[in-house]
C-alpha cells in the first residue's frame, strides 16, 4: 500500500513540475487551442498539456519498476505493453497538436496503437449478460477489443472541450478502478490508475476553469488509450465503461 500511494505522489509531484513548463514551451512556440463548436474559451490557451501526464505517468511507473523487487512482475510486463501502444498514441498527439492529423491519419494509428495491445495478448474473452451471466466473445474477441481500445480513446477526446471536463471525468474513472481494485483485493490492478490518478489531480489544478492549458490530443488521447487498456481486465471493465460513457451521453 506505501508502495502504491508513493506511485500516486511521484506522479503527482512530477505532473506538477511539467504542467508550468511545458505552458510556457507551448505559449512561446504558439502552440494554442483553437476555438470550435466544442469549445467555451477565449484567447490564446496553450496545448500540450499531455505530456506533462505522460512524463507524470512515466516516473510513477518507474517507481514500481524500481522498489516492486519483482512482486509485480506480470503489472510491469503488461504496463510496458501498454505504454508502447500509449508512446504512439502520445507522438500521434503531438503531432496533431502542432501541425494537425487529418481524422484517417488519427484512426490508422489509433488502430496500430490497440493492435499492439491486442496482438500481445491482451483482450476481452467475454462480456457480461445483463440478464445474467457472460456472454463469450470467441472469434469476435479480438474485434470487439480493437474497438474498444479505440472507442474509449476517441470518447476522452470528443469530450475536451470544456474546462476540466475530461480531466476531471478521467480521475473519476481512475478513482473507480482504485476502489474496484482495492475492494477485490487486487492491489496489482490499483497502480496503473493510481499513477493515472496522481497526474490529473495535479493537472486540474491548471486545467480549472478558467484554464491555463490544455490536454491538447496529446493528453486526452494517451488518457483515453490508458484507461481503455486498464478496462480490458474484467474486474472494472463495466464501472469504467459507466463512468466514461454517461457523461458523454449527457
Amino acid at each position: 500500500m506505501i508502495l502504491l500511494l508513493s506511485t500516486c505522489l511521484v506522479a503527482f509531484s512530477i505532473a506538477v513540475i511539467l504542467t508550468p513548463l511545458i505552458r510556457k514551451f507551448a505559449l512561446k512556440y504558439g502552440i494554442n487551442a483553437k476555438t470550435n463548436h466544442r469549445t467555451v474559451h477565449h484567447g490564446e490557451i496553450p496545448k500540450l498539456g499531455g505530456l506533462a501526464i505522460y512524463a507524470a505517468y512515466l516516473a510513477g511507473f518507474g517507481m514500481i519498476m524500481l522498489f516492486s523487487h519483482g512482486s509485480l512482475e506480470p503489472l510491469i510486463r503488461e504496463s510496458i505493453v501498454f505504454l508502447i501502444g500509449g508512446t504512439l498514441i502520445v507522438l500521434l498527439g503531438i503531432f496533431d497538436d502542432i501541425k494537425g492529423a487529418n481524422c484517417y491519419h488519427k484512426f490508422s494509428i489509433q488502430l496500430l496503437a490497440a493492435s499492439i495491445v491486442v496482438f500481445s495478448g491482451y483482450k476481452m474473452a467475454a462480456i457480461v449478460n445483463p440478464f445474467g451471466g457472460v456472454i463469450s466473445l470467441g472469434y469476435f474477441s479480438i474485434p470487439f477489443t480493437l474497438l474498444w481500445i479505440v472507442g474509449i480513446t476517441n470518447a476522452i477526446n470528443l469530450i475536451d472541450g470544456l474546462d476540466g471536463l475530461a480531466a476531471g471525468i478521467s480521475l473519476g474513472a481512475s478513482i473507480i478502478m482504485i476502489v474496484v481494485s482495492l475492494w477485490f483485493g487486487n492491489i496489482a490492478s490499483a497502480f496503473p490508475a493510481a499513477i493515472l490518478a496522481g497526474s490529473l489531480s495535479a493537472f486540474l489544478f491548471f486545467n480549472f476553469n478558467p484554464a491555463k492549458i490544455f490536454l491538447g490530443d496529446t493528453g486526452s488521447l494517451f488518457i483515453g488509450f490508458m484507461l481503455a487498456c486498464f478496462s480490458i481486465n474484467g474486474t472494472f471493465r463495466e464501472a469504467s465503461a459507466i463512468s466514461i460513457l454517461i457523461p458523454i451521453i449527457v
